[in-house]
């Protein structure tokens, strides 16, 4: 009996320990991107950026460490910005749309101005560093948000098109941008990845109720390299979403009463 109560004391110690060490794993390094970006203005933005998913909202940014083939580049001040995050990318072999789950995710980026090609790596407290490759800019073509056609289907889904732009190259991709807004700051980030022949989405009506109550929706298109590391900018267009009629709530009400109704003659029958 006492050997068996040892044992069950050790497998105890064993979870208890394991459970210790996850929560000890408070937070990863999602992306690290050297970035350079032009946009529609135009005008043309380079950027170091990088991504942190934190166990909670707790995680605290106490030290970046920044090389440039091997040696500190800065110093650079970094910029903040805290959402739920989600991505969307299309699959060509069965023609749909895998979306993960969303996300706390700490979003730090700064503009450094010049950027040059080299390899950078990146150390952020005491996480698994990150490495990337710049090789420098290109100026892709934008797509002209005057293309922009949105609008939702009778069962709430979200339809979304554009017209692709003269240059696209099929190494390149489409970056669809659906940020929801609440009182005109950003709470949750959608970003979906299309191949560069496919210029519509179809955003399903249960990714857009999990947005929850938001004001509005703003959306942008950009083309990027697969690397990540040049992309363009479009102009960004607001959407909102349809809210029914009082009238048609009220034909919904009286029709569901009347089946009610129906079925209860039916029943007395």
């Amino acid at each position: 009996m006492k050997r068996h109560a040892g044992i069950f004391a050790i497998i105890l110690s064993t979870i208890f320990l394991v459970s210790i060490v996850q929560h000890a794993q408070a937070a990863t390094l999602d992306y690290f991107q050297v970035q350079h970006r032009n946009t529609a203005i135009p005008s043309e933005i380079n950027r170091v950026g990088f991504g942190v998913s934190p166990e909670n909202d707790a995680f605290v940014l106490n030290s970046v460490s920044l090389l440039k083939d091997g040696n500190p580049f800065g110093p650079i001040t970094f910029n903040l910005v805290t959402s739920n995050v989600m991505s969307g990318t299309y699959d060509q072999f069965n023609q749909i749309y895998n979306f993960s789950d969303w996300s706390i995710q700490n979003q730090y980026y700064a503009n450094v101005n010049p950027l040059s090609p080299g390899n950078y790596a990146i150390q952020v407290n005491n996480l698994p560093s990150r490495s990337t490759i710049y090789n420098g800019p290109l100026n892709l073509p934008v797509v002209d948000s005057n293309t922009f056609h949105a609008d939702f289907d009778g069962d709430g889904n979200l339809h979304f098109n554009w017209a692709s732009p003269n240059g696209i190259q099929n190494t390149l991709l489409f970056g669809l941008s659906i940020d929801g807004y609440i009182n005109n700051t950003l709470i949750s980030d959608l970003t979906v990845i299309n191949p560069s022949f496919l210029s519509s989405v179809i955003i399903p009506d249960s990714i857009i109720d999990s947005f929850g109550s938001v004001d509005f929706f703003r959306m942008v298109v950009t083309v990027r390299t697969s690397d990540g590391s040049n992309r363009s900018i479009s102009n960004s267009i607001d959407v909102t979403r349809p809210v029914p009629e009082p009238a048609t709530i009220l034909l919904l009400g009286a029709g569901l009463i009347g089946l009610a109704g129906y079925g209860r003659k039916k029943f007395n029958k």
